[in-house]
């Protein structure tokens, strides 16, 4: 299926595959929201270096606290546009302190490649970061974000900080209420405004414009309630052979030329 799309007319595909398709039929609904959590996802490489990391983080923890739950945040920097959202570290400290524990271990997923940059969020939290935690030269460096967001979203971290506006940041979001953890989890560091946006459940019931600035519950509201018994057969799905050639289509949809040949093969 193609879409047209072009941005200077005003309509561009840039956002939720369940903002621009929905389904009027409950059941219905559901069940391609969660044929989409369950069919559509990362590779099972990368489920695999994410479980692995988070051991690794957690044996970590265990040898110096009782527990073994982080946070994790993700700050944007690099391109990023919006200017509000790209905040200083000491202002991301800030943000943090306000729900995370004072020397309490923070997972941090970001472009940023100084680490000097980090040092006001050193001073108060333990930081690790992915390539403390697994070196791998066989890794596709494509996926190391892929990871970074599997453990940002595990059962193990506690918490999640992201930046406003980042579809990175959102999808985090996603994965986190995928695997249970509460939206009252999940925060934004700017601005202020924004800080606990994720919190009020029913109105991110309702997808608003711009849409791709963050996830909605709409996604994965009641994904997981038992179907009623006249929807217990799944949609139909019909198989397309590899290549679909003008003899696969129906005699009704090839036009009256086909038609006339069957009729009078059948003679």
């Amino acid at each position: 299926i193609h879409f047209t799309t072009n941005a200077s007319f005003g309509y561009r595909l840039f956002t939720h595959w369940y903002t621009f398709f929905q389904f009027s039929d409950g059941p219905t609904d559901v069940f391609y929201r969660r044929f989409i959590r369950d069919h559509l996802h990362y590779t099972q490489d990368v489920f695999c270096a994410a479980g692995l990391v988070v051991r690794r983080l957690a044996s970590k923890l265990l040898i110096n606290h009782t527990h073994s739950f982080f946070s994790a945040v993700h700050i944007r920097r690099g391109e990023l546009q919006y200017i509000r959202v790209r905040i200083s570290a000491q202002a991301w400290k800030d943000a943090l302190s306000a729900w995370i524990h004072i020397n309490e271990p923070l997972f941090v997923l970001s472009d940023e490649t100084n680490r000097s940059w980090f040092q006001p969020l050193a001073d108060s939290f333990q930081l690790f970061f992915l390539d403390d935690l697994l070196q791998d030269s066989t890794l596709d460096p494509n996926k190391l974000g892929m990871i970074e967001q599997l453990v940002a979203a595990s059962p193990h971290t506690r918490t999640f900080t992201g930046t406003h506006f980042s579809t990175f940041s959102s999808y985090v979001a996603r994965l986190r209420a995928y695997y249970g953890h509460k939206s009252s989890t999940f925060f934004y560091a700017a601005p202020p405004e924004k800080k606990f946006i994720m919190h009020d459940y029913q109105a991110g019931l309702h997808p608003s414009y711009p849409f791709y600035n963050r996830e909605w519950p709409l996604a994965w509201a009641d994904i997981d309630l038992a179907m009623p018994n006249k929807h217990r057969v799944d949609p139909r799905l019909i198989s397309l052979p590899p290549k679909l050639h003008y003899d696969d289509l129906p005699f009704k949809q090839r036009g009256t030329t086909a038609s006339a040949q069957h009729k009078k093969k059948t003679k």
